[in-house]
């Protein structure tokens, strides 16, 4: 487990911060593609470029893993297996005097689709990218140097990336 702190500054981020305190995680996921590659998907309200990891909050009741299905069928139309866990982060959010915890649970997931396909168009998923796992820190790198209102979203969405990148790579 990694504990990561994020003070999260003012703009319109601040209030999509503030709704994490109504779920109590998400799960992230490094689908590895058939090719060898790392599947990145971006939004229509993204910042131009940007692409990262797909991730889903979880619903009451719900496990890691029963999230981790339901999220890559509706974000991608992926049947996927479960590789392993690769970490799990433990969020603490200081927006002004309030403190939201939140958990990010990283999956390694593989599949066998030839291609992604978006099944719930509330995902505003707008592309997909693949990537090799050695270009995933160069990916984070990118989230990180997001300014303005995208800056810590790129912090808190960078975190991930980089754990995956550190898990599954020796030499790149």
């Amino acid at each position: 487990m990694r504990d990561c702190t994020i003070e999260v500054g003012d703009g319109l981020i601040r209030d999509w911060f503030s709704k994490l305190a109504n779920k109590r995680g998400e799960v992230v996921m490094v689908i590895l593609r058939p090719g060898g590659k790392v599947l990145l998907n971006t939004k229509d309200f993204y910042p131009p470029g940007v692409y990262r990891l797909p991730s889903g909050g979880m619903h009451p009741g719900e496990t890691p893993e029963e999230t981790l299905i339901r999220e890559a069928q509706e974000e991608t139309g992926f049947r996927v297996t479960i590789e392993r866990k690769l970490a799990e982060v433990h969020w603490t959010f200081k927006i002004a005097d309030r403190v939201v915890e939140f958990r990010s649970h990283v999956f390694l997931i593989s599949e066998t689709t030839a291609e992604p396909a978006v099944e719930d168009p509330n995902e505003r998923i707008t592309g997909f990218a693949e990537v090799e796992i050695c270009e995933l820190q160069d990916v984070a790198r990118r989230l990180r140097d997001l300014t303005g209102e995208w800056r810590d979203w790129g912090v808190f969405r960078a975190i991930p990336h980089e754990i995956a990148y550190r898990v599954l790579t020796t030499v790149c």
